[in-house]
């Protein structure tokens, strides 16, 4: 991991779990972020990832992202990403497969001190369909992989 790649938790407070992302996240980060996410959110408490200070991910990360995200969606909100992950998100093909919470929602009611703000019907519907792909997507892997060893061995009998 590079020195420019900063991962901060903050101590437990009323609202949860702050992790602070900042800097270049690359392959070499990625297991850094994966277990400080899983870590964070294994507490049992209520996590914010806020994205604001990263200057670049690269799909490694942002597959990262996407696994804690649906192994912790109850738990784990992603917050305030900056335009090099909207920019990175958008041309892996991420947007179905993660939410972020608005800057704006996040900033006020944090600073009030409420807990994030319930899904919307919306929202729940868009990770449906996404764990709906995501399933289908593995389903058609384990086909191509059983029609070239089928076509390889070819027809026995």
């Amino acid at each position: 991991m590079e020195n420019s790649t900063k991962i901060r938790i903050h101590e437990p407070s009323q609202v949860g779990i702050l992790v602070e992302l900042s800097g270049e996240f690359d392959v070499q980060a990625r297991r850094a972020l994966g277990k400080t996410l899983n870590s964070a959110a294994s507490w049992g408490s209520p996590v914010r990832v806020d994205l604001s200070g990263v200057t670049f991910m690269d799909s490694a990360c942002l597959w990262e992202l996407v696994v804690e995200y649906w192994l912790y969606r109850e738990n784990l909100a992603l917050c305030n990403p900056s335009p090099q992950v909207e920019l990175g998100v958008a041309a892996c093909g991420l947007e179905g497969w993660i939410v972020f919470r608005p800057s704006e929602e996040t900033a006020s009611r944090t600073a009030d001190g409420l807990p994030p703000k319930p899904r919307e019907k919306s929202t729940e519907a868009a990770e449906s369909t996404a764990g709906k792909t995501l399933l289908d997507t593995r389903k058609a892997r384990k086909r191509r992989a059983t029609d070239v060893a089928y076509r390889r061995r070819g027809p026995q009998g």
